[in-house]
């Protein structure tokens, strides 16, 4: 049988078209037949056909974490390639400052939510076509909106906030005839007082919190700032120039009264002598440790420290946690923020397409803190009464900081010279303010 001319030419172009058609059709889809319609809509250059690697620096998370998420959004946009790295959380900050300095460094990388002040100018704003201001302040608590929002520029998004909270041996305090934790610090200072044995010449046999030094203490920095806080500390001036937390502030009766003095005061007085709170010393052996062998009632910290007690503790030791105690029963609790968001470097050729992850990893947030054990940092699901870390989230605070690690240190010596070396606690906090501003005036910018 023979095929006219005619219609063999008119077979060639009706297959030509269906094939030109087959490949319009596979172009749109990104060459993937079975993605879901429209799905390129929302990406950021309106397509998805352009490759795209995306590189990740975390200092603490393994890939695994996240890995859920990341393949919900390459199965979405199959030309982006997600290539993780998790680095020593040691030697993370230099060696993400050096890489960028290079210009070697990642398209996305984690900002602890106090490096804002120091290290805003290596970042991609996110663009307002992602997310604006109004929608980042309805989604987020508002530590998060203090900390990564600065000349009205989103620097970072929190996949969760993690607070200090008052982990406690309740089988401890039970021996005590103590059945209920401390709401208020003065409660603390009766339980503390209840439980404190020490020896005819002065040791330590059993200690009710650890606090009162630095060198042995985790976190006692954040311990200090979050009662300062809560103290009403001005911590730093208006426009942020100056460190301001030795000033006084005005009493209802037109009296000074000294907040930061009265912090520094109150926590060291746990490691004093003599005094009635003496609970705690240089000389004792860490505070994790002190609570994970039964040999301190309580300790403050993160939520991200409970795996870290759960795996040294006594087989015996039985603890709860609850929240951070207040300086009175308040409807306006505080409890102290410490936590890391999602950036997008400055150098990345990949900004827009960066930052469209990091919205997409928010709005997929819950499949990662479920697995990471993380709070929230949505304040849609904070001050959830069921979750001690969760309901902190949302009442959170953090202050500025020039300069975090040196910032840190600071407080750190004055607590220790005041607790160990006998300085005078006035003369400390007055140093320390100085050497703050010094730093202040220094990165200045």
């Amino acid at each position: 049988m023979s095929i006219s001319p005619k219609i063999s030419k008119k077979i060639s172009l009706s297959l030509l078209t269906s094939f030109l058609i087959f490949i319009s059709f596979a172009g749109a889809s990104c060459n993937k037949t079975d993605r879901p319609e429209g799905a390129c809509a929302d990406a950021p250059d309106g397509n998805c056909s352009t490759p795209v690697t995306l590189t990740i620096w975390h200092p603490f998370e393994d890939r695994d974490i996240y890995q859920k998420v990341i393949n919900k959004y390459t199965d979405k946009y199959p030309n982006v390639t997600i290539a993780y790295k998790k680095l020593d959380y040691a030697s993370y900050e230099d060696t993400l400052i050096d890489a960028i300095a290079a210009n070697e460094g990642p398209d996305i990388f984690q900002m602890h939510n106090d490096w804002t002040p120091k290290h805003w100018d290596k970042v991609s704003p996110m663009p307002a076509e992602i997310m604006t201001l109004d929608d980042y302040k309805e989604r987020y608590v508002d530590v998060a909106i203090n900390d990564f929002i600065y000349q009205d520029n989103i620097y970072s998004v929190p996949i969760y906030v993690d607070t200090l909270a008052l982990y406690y041996n309740n089988l401890m305090l039970e021996n005590y005839k103590i059945f209920s934790p401390p709401a208020t610090w003065q409660q603390l200072v009766d339980i503390t007082q209840k439980i404190t044995e020490t020896t005819p010449g002065g040791n330590l046999i059993s200690s009710a919190i650890t606090m009162g030094t630095a060198g042995n203490v985790n976190r006692a920095s954040d311990i200090l700032y979050a009662i300062m806080l809560q103290n009403q500390t001005n911590m730093t001036s208006p426009d942020n120039a100056s460190a301001t937390f030795s000033l006084p502030v005005k009493t209802p009766t037109g009296d000074n009264f000294y907040p930061g003095l009265n912090s520094l005061d109150f926590y060291t007085s746990f490691a004093d002598k003599n005094s009635s709170n003496y609970t705690w010393g240089p000389e004792l052996m860490g505070s994790l440790e002190a609570f994970e062998k039964g040999q301190a009632a309580m300790t403050i910290n993160y939520s991200y420290q409970k795996p870290v007690i759960d795996r040294f503790k006594n087989p015996d030791l039985r603890y709860l946690i609850t929240t951070l105690p207040q300086i009175n029963t308040t409807d306006d609790p505080i409890s102290y923020a410490n936590y890391w968001g999602e950036s997008v470097n400055k150098q990345s050729k990949y900004s827009a397409w960066a930052w469209h992850f990091i919205k997409f990893m928010s709005e997929n947030s819950k499949e990662i803190t479920a697995l990471s054990n993380r709070p929230t940092a949505l304040r849609d699901e904070a001050k959830d009464p069921s979750s001690i870390f969760n309901e902190q989230s949302y009442y959170a605070r953090s202050w500025y900081k020039t300069d975090a690690a040196k910032v840190d240190d600071i407080f750190n010596q004055m607590i220790d010279d005041v607790a160990v070396r006998d300085a005078d606690s006035s003369d400390a906090l007055k140093k320390a303010e100085n050497d703050i501003t010094d730093l202040m005036i220094k990165n200045r910018r």
